[in-house]
């Protein structure tokens, strides 16, 4: 049986790794356009408050509610950043694997 068969680890690691890049620069934008850019959420929310009258209650409510927003978004980002943290590594563990039994395979053959 001279057929061998082969898993795309180095692809999977590459894989997470530009996964981690694209949610990465993701977070960025998301930040920038939720914080700080000079028309993001929270600024453009206080403009709104500071012009309107009797706004201020239902700002801050607003704020609290966008805060949550960010808060969530900010999770699952994470758990994004995990999994493909967690590809990585299952992909390096998997590979390292295949060339110990390849190895034990070939050591019994000789």
């Amino acid at each position: 049986m001279s057929e061998i068969t082969s898993y795309p680890f180095d692809d999977m690691s590459t894989t997470s790794k530009s996964l981690t890049t694209f949610l990465d620069e993701q977070w960025q934008q998301h930040t920038a356009l939720f914080l700080n850019n000079s028309d993001s959420h929270t600024t453009l929310l206080q403009a709104i408050a500071n012009v309107i009258p009797g706004m201020g209650g239902k700002a801050s409510e607003l704020a609290s509610a966008l805060e949550n927003y960010h808060n969530q978004y900010a999770s699952h980002y994470q758990a994004l950043h995990d999994l493909a943290s967690m590809i990585d590594t299952a992909a390096q563990s998997m590979g390292l694997e295949d060339k110990l039994i390849a190895n034990g395979f070939e050591g019994n053959q000789s």
